[in-house]
């Protein structure tokens, strides 16, 4: 439970320091947000980000000699993703979020006595689906990114380039989730389950943006992905 309570204030630090860092850019694309809006002052923000950070590394400090550095690091890569402007890099802003949400599998695996088999694949799956996802995130912001100058990889790589890194990264995802069963990690019920939950209506999903960009084709298919990764919960439980 501390574990948990530890990546998920690393995981809300992470997002309150991207908003106060990106302020101003969102007064353009997202003015909605609550620093723009005016719900949320940028030092309050700040504040929070720090609290955040501060109880993590605290609770991180009880559970062994290891968690408190690795939850350090942690801090500081969600950090450095945006006030170092690890987003506007090619492929490495992308690769970070992966990192940092796949991470979260090791930390509890760590926390709970060691990993497991089932915690590294557990791991590669959902390192490769947040690489899919992220990759839509950048192109569904793609017009505010542009109009506020931050060119994330979407903005340097144009809307095709991205919708073909888009079909790699979920084409890479789906043969991930296969590979398991193939080597006999997984038991029969894993691979029914996943490819009812996961692969066919994923590859539904790429059937449906195509190599065309529409924007809210696109953003139909980041929500559509979402509840995918919720079905997943249940092949992902069948992992032994």
């Amino acid at each position: 439970m501390i574990a948990a309570l530890v990546t998920g204030l690393v995981c809300a630090f992470g997002f309150v320091i991207n908003d106060y860092h990106d302020a101003a850019a969102d007064s353009i694309s997202k003015p909605h947000r609550s620093i723009p809006a005016g719900i949320v002052s940028r030092r309050a923000a700040l504040g929070l980000a720090i609290l955040l950070a501060t109880v993590a590394f605290f609770l991180a400090c009880i559970l062994g000699f290891w968690s408190a550095p690795a939850a350090l690091f942690l801090i500081s890569l969600s950090a450095a993703y945006s006030l170092f402007s690890l987003k506007t890099e090619v492929l490495l802003g992308i690769g970070t979020v992966a990192f940092l949400t796949s991470a979260t599998v090791v930390y509890g695996g760590l926390a709970a006595g060691g990993l497991s088999s089932a915690n590294v694949i557990f791991m590669v799956l959902l390192f490769l689906n947040q690489c899919s996802l992220e990759t839509l995130y950048t192109l569904e912001d793609m017009p505010g990114d542009a109009r506020a100058a931050v060119a994330t990889t979407a903005v340097r790589l144009g809307p095709l380039a991205t919708l073909w890194l888009f079909q790699v990264f979920t084409l890479a995802f789906l043969l991930s989730c296969i590979v398991p069963w193939l080597l006999g990690l997984t038991s029969n019920i894993y691979i029914v389950a996943m490819l009812v939950c996961t692969v066919i209506p994923t590859l539904l999903v790429l059937a449906f943006v195509r190599v065309t960009y529409d924007k809210s084709n696109v953003h139909r298919a980041r929500l559509a992905l979402r509840v995918i990764r919720f079905l997943s919960i249940i092949p992902v439980l069948l992992l032994h």
